[in-house]
């Protein structure tokens, strides 16, 4: 029995490290306000918002100041933010061997695979650029940002263009907004005459896994605007 506990254990430890491999930098999901001497970063904390008050050190442990969210590594981070257990882990991010899941290329950004184009606009309805999402079988749907030139070819990139909200004319207009993840879920609630909107580089909170939906208000004043829409208003909104 105790060699059986035993190989037990180091099952789970070599599950555990292969895991920690798999899963993503956290410092991609907090927006790095700071970087503090031995590696520490800071900055808003990916749930609870702030300027500064969350940090991860360079072993992975972080820790809130506010909301008073912690962890010893990269697995409690992970734990913490997608609201998961160390199996729903091991499941979404290895292989049933106990490996790495292969990552998948992502789809060829070529016209042969667009599959949708999104409009950003500034408050009157003038195009600013757009957003363009690619599939290909096989392969990861990527976006890429850019603008079209007269004649209709892609330029990518949008280096020194506004960046604004998603559906931004009707969003300007809005008392209460829906914050979605991704530019297709906005058009879906807009469809059914909801006022919807996202941004053009990703989850509207940085790289944080927010929640589907944020119902906001859209004056920053307002008391029921929670920290991270306060965030977002001042990135995007306030120009």
């Amino acid at each position: 029995m105790m060699a059986t506990a035993r190989a037990d254990n180091g099952d789970i430890q070599d599950t555990a490290t292969a895991l920690k491999a798999a899963l993503p930098d956290p410092r991609q999901y907090i927006q790095v306000a700071e970087t503090k001497h031995g590696g520490e970063v800071a900055g808003p904390c990916p749930k609870c918002g702030g300027t500064d008050r969350f940090f991860i050190r360079q072993d992975d442990s972080f820790m809130c100041r506010h909301c008073g969210a912690k962890g010893g590594d990269r697995i409690d981070f992970f734990q913490w933010i997608e609201g998961a257990d160390f199996n729903e882990l091991v499941q979404k991010y290895l292989s049933g061997d106990g490996h790495q899941k292969p990552k998948q290329e992502p789809a060829r950004a070529i016209p042969a695979n667009l599959k949708a184009t999104y409009r950003y606009t500034d408050e009157s309805g003038a195009e600013l650029f757009q957003v363009w999402r690619y599939e290909e079988p096989g392969r990861e749907k990527t976006f890429r940002q850019g603008t079209r030139t007269p004649s209709g070819e892609f330029r990518f990139g949008i280096k020194g263009i506004r960046r604004v909200l998603y559906r931004l004319t009707e969003v300007s207009k809005a008392g209460t907004i829906i914050l979605t993840e991704g530019e297709k879920d906005a058009d879906r609630l807009a469809e059914i005459g909801l006022t919807a909107t996202t941004s053009p580089m990703g989850p509207v909170i940085g790289k944080t896994n927010m929640p589907r939906l944020y119902a906001v208000r859209t004056s920053p004043s307002s008391p029921t605007m929670t920290r991270p829409a306060r965030n977002i208003w001042t990135q995007y909104c306030r120009h």
